[in-house]
This record gives C-alpha cells, sequence and structure tokens, in this order.
C-alpha cells in the first residue's frame, strides 16, 4: 500500500533525483529549524523561572509582557486593560 507511487497521487512532483534531494533538503531544513525553536523556547522558560524565583513575577505576567513587547502590542494591552477595568468597576463596585 505505500510505495514510491503514492507520494504521485498527491500532486507532488519528485520524477527526479534532484527533486527527491530537494524536498529532502527542505524537510531536513524546516525540522532543524524546529529543533531551534524548541530549544529557544526552553530557554525562554527558564528566564521565566529565574524571574520568578528571583523577583517574585508571575509567569503568566512575565509572558504576557514578553508578547507584548515581542508584538509591539503594549498600547493595545493598556487600553485593554483599561476597559477591563472600567467593567469590574461598574458592574462590581465594592471589588
Amino acid at each position: 500500500m505505500n510505495n514510491d507511487n503514492d507520494i504521485y497521487q498527491t500532486g507532488v512532483s519528485l520524477k527526479t533525483e534532484q527533486e527527491k534531494k530537494m524536498l529532502k533538503g527542505f524537510i531536513d531544513e524546516a525540522v532543524a529549524a524546529k529543533i531551534r525553536i524548541k530549544m529557544e523556547n526552553e530557554a525562554i522558560r527558564d528566564i521565566k523561572t529565574e524571574a520568578k524565583e528571583k523577583l517574585g513575577i508571575a509567569g503568566n505576567i512575565f509572558n504576557k509582557t514578553v508578547n507584548a513587547i515581542f508584538k509591539d502590542s503594549i498600547t493595545k494591552e493598556k487600553q485593554d486593560y483599561d476597559e477591563f477595568e472600567t467593567i469590574v468597576e461598574t458592574l462590581y463596585p465594592s471589588k
């Protein structure tokens, strides 16, 4: 059931050795990129843990801050929080 002809049914063109090598190169490169991403994500988790242990910053606040800076969305985050705060204060003034 699983033979070399199956791949031709997907619309992928791998008729020459050069095309096969090219696709393998693309796949190998993408796998290597995913490995690097995994390692960087682990480094970010370690940094977050260190910030929590040394400074007491909650992990979710650390992540939210990092993401806002990375996405350049600090102003939007502030606006969203202001809107949230207004709603909470309006609906639950004693809290």
